[in-house]
């Protein structure tokens, strides 16, 4: 890719719910790599950065301290990126912190205008909010769509004053951040808003890459993460009255005071955005929805939704076939094993014979004319008939002869007319590079490696199935037994 060598350093601790969009809309957006620490995640946030990592997306640095070394940790991995990875522009994140540009040209074209020789490009944020009944509503991209505008400056010795906030925290501009050129780097302070540079640092202003802020997405997240660092800052004897000031003050409140200086309530929320104060912005709603788009069983499996609403199927209606394809012969077979254990099976027709057996006859009969468009759709109409002969009582026919890869065609033609509702479980390698989309032609695919699936917990995996349109009986979550080896 021609242009400047761009590498993120992300530091992240417990944020599943955003960590992958953050990721995918960096990658997308000309990003050459990640480098990126977690401190201790225990909620799925490691999962996904270890199958980015896997797919040589991402260098994966464990810190798992509870002391509050933000800047040391950035400063880290911006040597590795120049070190290592001959980065010439680090943009220091935070997994809820998305750099956009504000013109037409992509984020690498405005990196590459800046002159070689500058060190620092300070940038501003636009920090998003919804009232507190949507984020507690709803997924956080659909509630985080507005934004003050202008914001209001808020003076030091108010920080510190212990009267309510009003209006609320992400009304107030917060501090910009920075770009670094890394080759005269000597360290990042906290919060990536300062940086130190052998000799005299030369420093631009840009308003043309901005730093959308979704900080504010879930209550008890926030309730755990104010508690965390200020505990953290408390404990750190270098740390200034302010730094973490917002913490260390909200720690200070009951839960419902302190969310109520973070975000406004409906009413508040209403009142100004009839008063212009407050403006619609949903570019990075829709830069997640994009990004999530064709991916939504695999993030239901990582525990990414917070409000899911599972699709649901008439389970007397014809079965779903569960297509599970892409990996070798051992792999498919346990992957199958564990979703039979979940319901995706059916008993035989009434007759006696197995359905599984018939198609995989009819897979390796395609085989042997793969061009023959008659021959196609006579094993298509068979294909047809021999589900439709399944008697009540199941929930989805499983699929995974050695045949199918090559046939996936036909199933497409088969949910193309309406007359089955496939979907895939298409198993992709650890180490190769994962898709951030769906390129399987329209069926609903969930596209994960064998080990991640078979290590997923039960509810995980019934959550992302129930994304791809497949009904399952709730009772036999319970009933799956831990992955076997």
């Amino acid at each position: 890719m021609s242009g400047p060598r761009i590498v993120m350093t992300l530091l992240v601790r417990d944020e599943v719910d955003i960590v992958f969009d953050t990721l995918a809309w960096h990658l997308g957006q000309g990003v050459d790599h990640v480098i990126a620490t977690d401190n201790g995640s225990s909620d799925g946030t490691t999962e996904i950065l270890e199958d980015f990592a896997a797919a040589g997306a991402l260098t994966l640095l464990h810190e798992p301290s509870s002391d509050y070394r933000q800047g040391i940790w950035h400063t880290r991995m911006a040597e590795l990126a120049r070190d290592r990875h001959g980065a010439d522009w680090v943009l220091p994140t935070d997994a809820d912190e998305f750099w956009m540009t504000t013109g037409d040209r992509p984020l690498r074209a405005a990196l590459a205008a800046i002159p070689a020789d500058v060190d620092l490009v300070r940038c501003g944020r636009r920090n998003l909010m919804g009232s507190r009944e949507d984020v507690a509503a709803m997924d956080w991209p659909d509630a985080l769509v507005w934004r003050a505008d202008p914001v209001l400056e808020l003076a030091e010795p108010r920080k510190l004053d212990p009267a309510p906030l009003d209006p609320p925290l992400l009304y107030y501009g917060l501090p910009s951040k920075l770009i670094l050129n890394p080759a005269r780097l000597v360290e990042i302070g906290r919060g990536a808003h300062e940086a130190d540079v052998a000799g005299e640092a030369r420093g631009i202003r840009t308003d043309e890459i901005v730093l959308y802020h979704a900080p504010f997405r879930d209550r008890a997240e926030f309730e755990a993460s104010n508690a965390r660092i200020a505990d953290a800052v408390e404990r750190d004897p270098a740390a200034g009255r302010m730094t973490s000031w917002k913490s260390r003050r909200w720690q200070k409140m009951s839960p419902e005071e302190a969310f109520a200086e973070a975000l406004p309530d409906a009413g508040t929320l209403s009142r100004d955005i009839r008063s212009g104060r407050v403006r619609l912005d949903t570019r990075l709603r829709d830069a997640v929805a994009a990004g999530r788009a064709g991916n939504e069983g695999r993030l239901a499996v990582y525990g990414v939704e917070r409000h899911p609403e599972p699709l649901r199927r008439d389970p007397l209606a014809p079965p779903v076939p569960v297509l599970v394809a892409g990996g070798d012969a051992g792999e498919t077979a346990a992957v199958a094993e564990r979703l039979r254990r979940l319901g995706c099976r059916r008993p035989p027709p009434a007759d006696g014979s197995d359905p599984g057996v018939r198609i995989a006859a009819l897979h390796r009969a395609r085989l042997a004319a793969p061009d023959d468009p008659v021959t196609a759709r006579t094993i298509a109409a068979e294909l047809r008939s021999v589900l439709e002969r399944y008697g009540s009582g199941g929930h989805g026919a499983l699929i995974a002869d050695p045949g199918l890869g090559a046939n996936l065609d036909l199933w497409r033609a088969l949910s193309e007319a309406g007359d089955l509702a496939p979907v895939l479980v298409r198993l992709t390698p650890r180490g190769a590079p994962q898709e951030l989309g769906d390129e399987t032609g329209g069926l609903p695919t969930l596209a994960m490696s064998a080990e991640r699936l078979l290590a997923a917990s039960p509810v995980a995996l019934h959550s992302g199935l129930a994304r791809l349109g497949l009904w399952l009986p709730l009772h036999l979550v319970a009933e799956d037994a831990a992955p076997q080896s």
